[in-house]
């Protein structure tokens, strides 16, 4: 429900979170770098919404509800409990922290075999948390502070790998955030800033300005550490998700001529810990430079009443050609009035 008097927002069942530029959360589908390169580096706090998709590993199941404090104060709390898909071990080691254990979840979604039925619905997951929002008279200046709570049935250890080594491992995770967004004359500024509970910070701050009638421009950077934990996190990067990266995006927009467009970006980015099949902290550098038109809408001009079509539609056709003002042409005017 939305609209009810002060309260903006009900929601019971599935539902997805966005706030901020989804450093901590966001979910749904965001659109990465492409052919559109000024854009895409923002992302929307819409708030609550509905889930009306099929994957079963990108909504909350529970209620959340956001409430009007004030003519430019809001609060949203939500809570979420259900069911993940996991693959739970027995620990060997009868010293162990943790008597069971799921090395990760499994987002696939596909329950076809013995064992991935077996692993269907196997880790509790329990998420808490809220939002506090604040946006001034004129607009210009959005705020907001979130924190999202975690907690897991079944801890969580992923393989004694090196590149595992800044995992997140454990039972509960605890992150809060803070996001600004401001615009000044032709300037946007928007950023995200957030601790999760290794103590650990990642930020993304981004720019994007008109420099002209014909000229856009956009600058973002970002630093996600390899200790940073945003569980439903997708803030803009190269990863999937936001742990374990650094770079700086350019983003560069002109249109020279009414239907001509060029845009172009430069994005340098690094991973300061070890991935997966990678044996050392690599770094790389995307660039794209497309040009662009919108060919011009076909111009269709009106049928002459004099047509051949125009007449045959007559119940009877006139004798000699048609004489009607062209904004009243029709079939009644063919047959009522001929022109000598």
């Amino acid at each position: 429900m939305q609209a009810r008097g002060r309260w903006k927002t009900i929601a019971l069942g599935d539902y997805q979170l966005q706030f901020g530029q989804g450093l901590l959360l966001s979910s749904g589908f965001a659109v990465g770098k492409g052919a559109e390169v000024i854009t895409t580096v923002r992302r929307s706090s819409v708030g609550v919404r509905p889930y009306a998709g099929l994957l079963e590993n990108s909504f909350f199941r529970g209620g959340a509800a956001t409430y009007q404090l004030g003519p430019r104060w809001d609060a949203t709390a939500f809570a979420s409990h259900r069911n993940a898909d996991a693959n739970l071990r027995q620990t060997q080691d009868s010293l162990a922290e943790y008597d069971e254990f799921s090395s990760g979840l499994i987002y696939t979604g596909l329950h076809r075999t013995a064992t991935e039925l077996a692993n269907r619905h196997r880790l509790a997951e329990t998420v808490g948390g809220g939002h506090l929002g604040y946006t001034s008279a004129d607009g210009d200046l959005a705020v907001g502070l979130s924190a999202v709570g975690t907690h897991y049935g079944t801890a969580l250890l992923k393989r004694p790998e090196t590149y595992n080594l800044f995992e997140f491992r454990g039972k509960n995770n605890l992150a809060l955030g803070l996001h600004y967004s401001y615009v000044w004359h032709n300037l946007l500024l928007f950023g995200e800033t957030a601790r999760t509970s290794g103590g650990a910070l990642g930020t993304v701050n981004g720019l994007l300005a008109s420099l002209g009638p014909a000229v856009d421009a956009a600058v973002l950077v970002r630093h996600y550490p390899a200790d940073f934990h945003s569980l439903y996190g997708n803030a803009f990067g190269e990863n999937y998700r936001n742990i374990n990266e650094s770079g700086a995006y350019f983003g560069l927009k002109i249109r020279p001529a009414p239907r001509w467009e060029i845009a172009t970006y430069y994005d340098q980015f690094r991973f300061p810990w070890l991935r997966y099949r990678v044996g050392a902290p690599p770094a790389a550098t995307t660039r794209c430079c497309a040009w662009l038109t919108r060919p011009a809408k076909p111009r269709f001009s009106r049928p002459s009443c004099a047509s051949a079509s125009s007449r045959a539609t007559c119940p009877q056709a006139p004798t000699s050609r048609c004489r009607c003002p062209a904004t009243t042409c029709s079939k009644a005017c063919c047959c009522t009035t001929p022109g000598p």
